[in-house]
C-alpha cells in the first residue's frame, strides 16, 4: 500500500507542548481539559475494491508481459496484488536499472532487460 507523507501542519500548544493536529482540536481541548487527546489508533480495514490491470503483451506461449522504463508511483503495490491472484506476469525492463532487478527478484518476477522476449516466455 502506498503511504502518503503526511504534512506537517501540526500546531503545537505553547501551554501543554502537545502537537496538534488543527488550531481548532487545539481550541476545542484548551476549552475541554478534561478531555484525551488522540489517546490510541483504531484499526480498520479498507473493502477491497475490485480492479482491472491490463498487461502490455501476450506472448505465444500466453505469457503475460509488463514493458516498464520505470516505476511510476503505486505499480509496484499494483504488480504484487495481481501476482498474489495468481497471474504470472512477466516484466520486460528498458534498461538493466539495478533497483528494479532487485525488486523483480525480491519479489519472484521473471524480468529480462531489453525489446527482445526470451524464447521461454
Amino acid at each position: 500500500m502506498v503511504r502518503r507523507k503526511q504534512r506537517s501542519t501540526l500546531k503545537v500548544s505553547e501551554v501543554t507542548g502537545i502537537k496538534y493536529r488543527s488550531k481548532f482540536e487545539m481550541d476545542i481541548h484548551r476549552t475541554n481539559p478534561e478531555l484525551q487527546y488522540e489517546p490510541e489508533k483504531l484499526e480498520y480495514v479498507v473493502p477491497a475494491k475490485k480492479r482491472t490491470y491490463t498487461y502490455d503483451f501476450l506472448t505465444p506461449n500466453g505469457t503475460p508481459v509488463e514493458a516498464k522504463g520505470y516505476f511510476r508511483p503505486g505499480d509496484k503495490e499494483k504488480l504484487l496484488l495481481v501476482q498474489a491472484t495468481g497471474y504470472d506476469i512477466h516484466l520486460l525492463f528498458m534498461k538493466p536499472d539495478p533497483k528494479m532487478i532487485a525488486w523483480a527478484n525480491k519479489h519472484n518476477f521473471p524480468y529480462a532487460v531489453g525489446i527482445t522476449i526470451p524464447n521461454t516466455w
